[in-house]
This record gives structure tokens, sequence and C-alpha cells, in this order.
């Protein structure tokens, strides 16, 4: 580790407000690096244009800047500081010095240099470890071929994001995980005090001032254990050595931030860990990951990627059929399950499946009237489409 506390008496460390511009990607004076004594800083692409994206965090203890300092490059991002920040620049007059007094800080950086040229960069932050570890900001965002292996063909950069109307139906609430038995925080839905909207066929609900699907999925700070809120405690701690070397794989991978705006890119994050926690940390992790794909799908179509959030619907009817063809389901559940598969299949098109799914959860019983006027809605609409399915 870099010994940060020793740095900070050195004559090089300079000072920048919240907000204030370090770098920018248009610099061509670039004879200097930077270490992260105090604070935070933003990495951007496009700073200040409407096509701008946010492409890390980092954190005390990172550096960044190491390609233009040793190969003289041009800047190929902006940097900007997320809080009042201390940095400590170094420039190749202080080079030698600095990393013969500091073996750590050299071996990091060899590390980060070596994984460049290995070509493991990625946008979403295989060069933007979050360990303190070497970070180099010099990376191409727009090389759709090095996403993180989490997500699946296809998957973009999105900017969007998403905040609550009203914070206040937000709060902090304590959590252990069961694998690594680590304490923190996270922010999540005040439940009792939402506002119901309306409803969709898919049975997503909507409500006043906040969407909770977006605090659904909790993950662990220090792990990165992550599933559904709802199912957080119910994973085997038996299986934390499987966990670990699979999260620590992604890890070097990506960074994982969340805060009360959230960032449609680290919302697919959590979100595609969840499915791989699941299936690592649950002996029937069948109904828990349909519904993640469920919630794939809806976060694919709330950033507007019709592809890809037909690609998740197709999962997600997959996941589902699978719960209804192989695992025991309540009688309660089963016409909402009908009904949501048939859902499913007019998405995608298969008016014979939709139509048997449909057929069976209007006439199950004991039913739900408003499930079965539902079910009978679609069949009307199936119909009047006049297609011979």
């Amino acid at each position: 580790m870099i010994d940060v506390e020793l740095l900070k008496n050195m004559s090089s460390n300079r000072s920048f407000k919240n907000g204030q511009v370090i770098i920018e990607d248009e610099d061509t004076v670039c004879d200097e690096m930077y270490i992260i004594l105090k604070g935070t800083v933003d990495v951007y692409k496009n700073y200040n244009k409407p096509e701008c994206i946010k492409v890390a965090a980092l954190p005390a203890g990172s550096f960044f800047g190491e390609m233009s300092l040793f190969l003289n490059k041009g800047r190929t991002a902006t940097v900007v500081a997320a809080e009042d920040t201390i940095l400590l620049a170094i420039n190749r007059l202080n080079a030698y010095e600095f990393f013969e007094k500091q073996p750590a800080a050299t071996f990091l950086l060899i590390k980060s240099l070596c994984a460049r040229l290995e070509g493991q960069t990625s946008f979403y932050g295989k060069s933007y470890i979050n360990r303190q570890d070497s970070l180099n900001t010099e990376t191409d965002i727009n090389d759709l071929s090095l996403l993180p292996d989490i997500f699946p063909e296809g998957h973009k950069n999105y900017s969007n994001t998403f905040e609550p109307d009203d914070p206040d139906l937000l709060f902090e609430k304590g959590y252990i995980c069961p694998m690594c038995y680590y304490s923190f925080k996270a922010l999540t839905v005040k439940y009792s005090a939402l506002k119901l909207d309306h409803t969709d066929r898919d049975f997503r609900s909507h409500y006043s001032k906040i969407e909770p699907i977006y605090y659904d999925v909790l993950t662990c700070p220090k792990c990165w254990y992550s599933t559904l809120l709802s199912s957080f405690q119910s994973a085997l701690p038996s299986r934390a050595d499987v966990l670990n070397k699979r999260m620590l794989h992604y890890k070097s991978q990506m960074i994982l931030s969340l805060n009360e705006k959230r960032e449609a890119n680290q919302l697919f994050i959590v979100l595609y860990l969840a499915l791989e926690c699941t299936q690592i940390c649950f002996p029937r992790p069948e109904m828990i990951k349909a519904k993640l794909w469920l919630r794939i799908s809806w976060l694919y179509h709330d950033c507007g990627d019709e592809k890809m959030e037909l690609y998740a619907i197709e999962q997600t009817y997959k996941a589902y059929l699978y719960v209804y063809e192989k695992t025991e389901i309540s009688p309660n559940q089963m016409q909402q399950l009908q009904l949501l598969i048939g859902e499913l299949s007019f998405k995608l098109k298969d008016y014979q499946s939709a139509k048997r799914f449909l057929y069976l959860a209007k006439v199950y019983e004991p039913n739900k009237p408003y499930l079965r006027s539902q079910a009978d809605e679609r069949l009307e609409e199936i119909k009047a489409l006049k297609i011979d399915a």
C-alpha cells in the first residue's frame, strides 16, 4: 500500500475544491501524474458535452495520469474533484526520488501498465480497480469489445441516472453480510410511505416520487455478495470461499459505487453480480434468478435499449418457465405466475404460448378476480390480432 500519511507533507501537494477540474482531456502539457492523498475524483469522457460519460470514481490512495508522465501522451479524460481533494503531483524531476522511497507505489504502477499492455482496460473499470491500486485514466472507453465479462453480448455503456423526486423516501439501514459478516449501511426504501401510481402487466409497480426497483438489490461493499433485498440473509455461508474467488475476478474489472443518485451502469453491475451470487450462494436459486432477470429487463427498458430489453425478456421467460415446470409453486403464486409467463410470451410474440398460459390463469381456481380479468383482456387482444396461434 502507498503510505498516504507520509506523502501529505511533501511540497508538491496540491489542493482542489469540490467540482474543480484537475486535468482536461484536451491538455497537451503532460508531464505529471497524481496520487490522491485525500478526497475523491471523478473521471469523465466528453466532459460538459451532451455525450458526457462518468467512467470512474477514484478514492484516496489511487493514482492517475501515469501514461502521460512516462509516454508524454495527451490526456484522454477529464478528472474533476468530487469533494475537496489533496493530490500529490509527480513529475519527471521528482519521479525517481518518489519511487525510490515508495517501492509499493512502483509495484502498483508496474501492475497497472502490465494490465494495460495485456488489453485489460474497459470503460467499466478494468483499469479502474476498485482497490487502493493504480488507476489509469488513459483508456478507450468506446471499445465495446472490452466490456467486463459479466455482461452479455450487446450490452452497452448507459449514461442514464435515476434520482428519487423525494429523497426522504430513502433511509440508511444497517445490514450484516451473511457471507463475510461485514457490517454496513445501505440506502433502503421506506415502503410504508410509498404511494402506488400504477402497475404494469408484468407486475412492475410504479410509485409516486421514487422507483423502488433501483434499490431492490443489496450488495455487500466488502465481498460484493449481491442479491435481492428480500433474499439477502438466506444465502449459504459455506459457499463464501467460492463466492470470494469469483468476486475477486470482477473486482479486477469494475468499480462499484452506489449512492442516492443511481447510475444505470452501476445498477447493471449489481444486477448481473446478483445473478452470479444467487447461482453460487443459494441451494434453490431458480425463483430469485427469474426475479432478477425481470428487473434487468425493466432497467434496459428505462435506458431505452429495446434490443437488450428483448434479450432480457427472453431470459426472464426461460427462467420463469423453469420455475413453473421444475419447482413447487404454492397455490397463492400459481395464477400470478401463469399470467406473468403469458405476458412475457406476448411480449416475445409467441402467441401460442401466451394463449396457453393466459387461459390457464383465467380458469385457475381458486382465482384472484383482477388477475383473471387481466388474463381475459390480453386474450381478447390476441384474438383481435387475428393470428392463427
